[in-house]
């Protein structure tokens, strides 16, 4: 493939792998985190309330566009476009570990593994055409520069997320 010759195009890949396998573990964090908190739960209350979505994407929002510098013309024609490809991300995660969660029934025989597994491939492939196109998208509203501004934000803020998430 002629797109994977570029340094900045391989970056940016790797930059989204990271990023798309670091999202999941953050919303389950979040998801486990409201089911401690529910009031049968054997290790109880956990953390200091439940975790809203909104909140947490307008946190987000706003550091990253604090971190990478972005202005609010970039922000504005940015963010619509992150929003639709985390919704299509999470999709297709969730799509995998049902899989994966299906795979762990008892008496799955060889054939069933194989075609099991053979789906969860398609849809790595799917979420990494996803990212192909949602990168050319991000480029249209923001630099190359700036693109990769936005994806050290995110995975800092994902990591600084998460630790606050472990602390609780």
């Amino acid at each position: 493939m002629t797109i994977l010759k570029t340094p900045i195009t391989r970056y940016l890949l790797a930059a989204l792998l990271l990023f798309t396998f670091q999202l999941p573990n953050i919303e389950c964090q979040a998801k486990n985190l409201e089911t401690s908190q529910q009031p049968n739960h054997p290790r109880g209350h956990r953390g200091k309330g439940k975790f809203d979505p909104n909140k947490h994407f307008q946190r987000l929002q706003a550091y990253i566009t604090k971190e990478a510098g972005l202005t609010q013309d970039e922000a504005a024609r940015y963010f619509p476009i992150f929003k639709e490809t985390r919704e299509q991300e999470r999709k297709i995660h969730q799509a995998i570990r049902k899989k994966i969660h299906a795979s762990q029934r008892a008496g799955l025989s060889e054939k069933e593994s194989e075609k099991l597994l053979a789906e969860i491939q398609e849809l790595s492939l799917s979420e990494a055409k996803l990212k192909n196109a949602n990168i050319k998208k991000w480029r249209k509203v923001l630099s190359a520069s700036k693109i990769l501004k936005v994806l050290k934000a995110e995975s800092d803020f994902n990591r600084q997320t998460f630790r606050e998430f472990s602390k609780q």
